[in-house]
């Protein structure tokens, strides 16, 4: 379903006056949002995505807007269209991107990798780069190391630089300050925190602080952590099933320290736990419409 939003929403998503928004758009016409019948702007996710690669241009890499909006008109102009595109021309595209960015990081070429995305981020949706291309990219580095395909060294490499680009979101969206807040981290042992970053960036899209502690987490001092914060939520991820006997200890431990927190559980690790277990209730799912049917029905109200 197509989202249109007003101003005063893609303001309020993205944390720019609406005064910036039309300056932008009327002095470097990097957007071209269409109007209703009133003669009100209505904007498309991916004019919400445009703005908000140039907020990235602007905030994260200090480019002036003149320069960020020439390289975006730049590029809109060199890509294909999705008018001009057949079905089955985008999945080879987002496999070309993902194949680029792989070959880019593994030869260590930064300033390229930066390029490739920053370019896949201009042409396609958030969640569509996301999705399709950056947890695509870890799923595949992860399996090679296993393999023995890839050093460790190699993947912790591509991990790090897709992580880094999660957390460039975070920063960028509105916190709520009348949503709970959040710990969210994969217990000792877990290594793989692909679930647990889009999850964080599912909550953060929401309007929730989250403190992102990623991967292989000691349960040392979380407890405190969760009390200095003042976090009201404690999220956990969990793929390997063998390790999901330490991680309950791990969460009674947490437990014991700070028994009001509320737990939420995702991932394949916790999937043998059955319907009579204490903790099935914090069981959220793995996709992103069953986090939405979690959210409406624990926090919309709130």
């Amino acid at each position: 379903m197509l989202t249109i939003y007003n101003i005063k929403m893609v303001s309020k998503l993205l944390g720019i006056s609406p005064i910036t928004i039309r300056a932008w758009e009327t002095r470097y016409q990097v957007i071209q949002p269409q109007r209703s019948e009133g003669g009100h702007r209505l904007y498309s996710d991916k004019d919400v995505e445009d703005l908000r690669w140039l907020l990235i241009q602007t905030k994260e890499k200090g480019l002036s807007i003149s320069h960020a909006s020439q390289l975006l008109l730049k590029q809109k102009q060199t890509n294909v269209t999705a008018a001009t595109v057949t079905d089955e021309e985008p999945r080879s595209t987002y496999t070309s991107v993902q194949n680029d960015l792989y070959h880019a990081l593994l030869n260590m070429d930064i300033e390229k990798s930066e390029h490739i995305v920053d370019l896949g981020f201009s042409m396609y949706p958030l969640d569509e780069m996301i999705h399709k291309v950056l947890v695509p990219l870890m799923i595949r580095v992860g399996d090679e190391w296993e393999q023995g395909i890839i050093s460790v060294a190699q993947e912790h490499m591509v991990s790090e630089f897709v992580k880094q680009r999660y957390i460039q979101f975070f920063r960028l969206f509105q916190r709520n300050p009348s949503l709970p807040k959040v710990i969210a981290l994969c217990p000792a042992g877990e290594r793989h925190e692909v679930g647990l970053l889009l999850f964080s960036l599912f909550l953060r899209r929401k309007g929730l602080d989250v403190i992102y502690l990623g991967a292989d987490t000691p349960v040392d001092g979380i407890g405190e952590m969760l009390i200095r914060s003042d976090a009201n939520w404690l999220c956990l991820t969990l793929t390997d099933p063998k390790r999901l006997d330490n991680t309950i200890k791990y969460i009674e431990h947490i437990l014991t320290i700070r028994p009001q927190v509320k737990i939420i559980l995702g991932g394949k690790g916790f999937t043998a736990l059955d319907s009579h277990h204490p903790y099935y209730d914090f069981l959220i799912g793995d996709h992103n419409d069953e986090w939405e049917r979690w959210y409406q029905q624990q926090l919309v109200h709130i």
